[in-house]
Parts: structure tokens; sequence; C-alpha cells
């Protein structure tokens, strides 16, 4: 589960691993560019245009026209892919998480080996994935509204 964006990188914070041979391994506490992770762009998409524009100013203007690309589709459809662009033979399909007020706090995402990836199956992976980020954010909601009453 990668963390919110930390300048132009995400970090990976946990990760759980399948049990088959061919898998994506743990990437817990690594750090990756964030307009290239799914969870990343997924992220970013709700960003405000400002804030997202600065993250795309070091592209070249292939690269950044292909990124307002993908951004565009990620806020469209709820979720952002990662096709290879991190790890040759990995792609992932991720979704924001939000806070009690709106704010991108992090990310989940759902990496597989690309030989395992359907796109006839990304229906069901986005739906469980953004049934697992709603429960994280509820729990987070109502973490911080204890917190406050706490408080």
């Amino acid at each position: 589960m990668p963390s919110g964006p930390a300048g132009d990188e995400i970090r990976f914070v946990a990760t759980v691993e399948c049990t088959k041979v061919l898998r994506v391994g743990d990437r817990s506490g690594k750090a990756l560019p964030a307009l290239l992770t799914s969870a990343g762009k997924a992220m970013v998409a709700l960003l405000d245009t400002e804030r997202a524009g600065s993250m795309l100013a070091g592209l070249d203007q292939r690269d950044r026209n292909r990124t307002r690309r993908e951004l565009a589709a990620a806020r469209r459809n709820g979720y952002a892919i990662n096709n290879q662009q991190t790890e040759t033979g990995l792609t992932a399909l991720g979704v924001a998480l939000r806070g009690p007020h709106g704010q991108v706090l992090a990310g989940i995402s759902l990496a597989m080996p690309t030989a395992r990836f359907a796109r006839d199956k990304v229906t069901g992976y986005v739906r469980e994935l953004a049934i697992c980020a709603a429960v994280i954010e509820k729990d987070i909601a109502q973490h911080a509204s204890t917190t406050v009453a706490d408080g």
C-alpha cells in the first residue's frame, strides 16, 4: 500500500504477497516515482491542477502528454494503470484513498505479473480495490472523529 505523494514519489508501506511462484515481491519501504505507479497516478489525478502540473514540469513533451492522458483517464475511471512502467513484466491497478475532508492520503494497488493480467478482469479488480479503499477510508474517518472527540 503506497502512502501519499511525498514530493514526486510514493513509498510502499505494506505489501501482501500471494503464494504463487510467479508473483510481485515485497516492495515495503521502496520509493518510486508517483507518475509511474498505479496508486501514485490515481493520487496525482486527484490533486489540484497546480500541484499536479508542477509534477509534470520535469517531463519531456511526449511523456507530459502521455501522463496527462493517463491522469485524465484515472480521474474519469477512478483508477490508474501501471503497465510495465516501473518494471518490465509488472502490471498494476491502483486507487487513491481520501481523508475525511476529501484530501488525498494514500493509495492501494494490485500488482501482478503482466503474464497474469487480463483486461476482462479489470472491472472486478477495480471493484475489489474500491471496496478495500472504502473500508480503509471509513476506518480513518472513524479514527479521526474519535481522536477529535478525545482531544
